[in-house]
């Protein structure tokens, strides 16, 4: 579902020729979501302070970890402490 929600809104803009401005956001903990080698997408919520929280762990099976969430965020392999991730807002 996160893979559809991310690339879906690329193959449209692509094809209908639209361009989005990407929203980076800071997040807590960055460094310990992340993984070398790999990218990850997870579900983000507003922490009312400005920043966002990641879903630590999600279940790839159930849509449960995504309630609630209004954005997906783009964490990139081996980012580090400080490090943005891009937000895309999938409802």
């Amino acid at each position: 579902m996160s893979a559809a929600a991310t690339t879906g809104r690329a193959l449209v803009d692509a094809l209908t020729g639209r361009q989005r401005t990407p929203v980076f956001v800071q997040t807590h903990d960055v460094a310990a979501l992340s993984h070398p080698g790999r990218s990850r997408i997870l579900p983000a919520r507003p922490d009312g302070t400005g920043s966002w929280n990641l879903a630590e762990r999600v279940r790839t099976a159930h849509l449960a970890d995504l309630a609630g969430a209004t954005h997906l965020a783009l964490v990139p392999e081996g980012a580090g402490p400080g490090d943005p991730v891009e937000l895309v807002a999938w409802i």
